[in-house]
């Protein structure tokens, strides 16, 4: 069964994006409510 890293890839990068993206909100709500 031949497993296409590619998509893969491409989905741990959009998982990873999405949770920096939340930490970076996260991060700069918090700045602002200090």
């Amino acid at each position: 069964m031949p497993v296409n890293y590619e998509k893969y890839e491409l989905i741990l990068e959009k998982l990873a994006l999405g949770k920096s993206w939340k930490l970076v909100a996260s991060e700069m709500s918090c700045s602002r409510s200090t």
